[in-house]
């Protein structure tokens, strides 16, 4: 008997001694994610088909007048730009001149995409082979890809009073749009 009370006096001392285990998993639980957002400049001519050549032709079937203004608005000025603190700047300029001629751009409000569009040049900007602001103050936006997105281009070829230099013949020139910070 006293062998059972020693068996039993140490299983209960056994019991009282061993620790409590418990569940540490809760039914909820969190963890961190963090987000690192690139800085982009990003823009892109678009036009139907993938064609981004335009032709102007000015013409006039009148005798004494100069030529009509030639205009076309196929192409559109694709955008994503994610700024830090300062805006942007679009330029624009032409790689030549043509003769005779003033070759204007003029991009048209961005209606598609979200963010801060910036503001565009409100009259037409003639091309020279500097740089010149055709959209400012952009800051962080997308404008939505391809054709019907982003800022529609206008061209327009004007005679000019340098008339006396045009030949009939046919020109190129490359248009170039650069995004600058401010």
């Amino acid at each position: 008997m006293k062998k059972i009370a020693c068996i039993a006096l140490g299983l209960i001392t056994l019991a009282l001694s061993t620790p409590k285990v418990s569940a540490q998993d809760t039914n909820t639980d969190s963890h961190t994610l963090n987000i690192s957002i690139a800085e982009l400049s990003l823009i892109n001519i678009a036009g139907a088909s993938g064609i981004t050549t335009i032709t102007l032709s000015p013409t006039t079937t009148t005798a004494g007048a100069a030529p009509t203004a030639a205009a076309n608005s196929s192409l559109w000025l694709n955008v994503t730009s994610v700024v830090t603190a300062q805006t942007r700047t679009i330029n624009v300029k032409t790689s030549a001149t043509i003769p005779g001629f003033d070759i204007k751009v003029q991009a048209a409000s961005c209606t598609s995409g979200d963010g801060t569009f910036g503001t565009v040049v409100g009259s037409p900007v003639t091309l020279t082979t500097s740089d010149q602001p055709i959209i400012t103050a952009i800051g962080t936006c997308y404008t939505g890809t391809g054709t019907s997105s982003g800022y529609n281009l206008t061209y327009q070829a004007v005679a000019n009073t340098n008339f006396e230099n045009v030949t009939a013949s046919n020109g190129s020139a490359t248009i170039t749009y650069t995004i600058t910070n401010n």
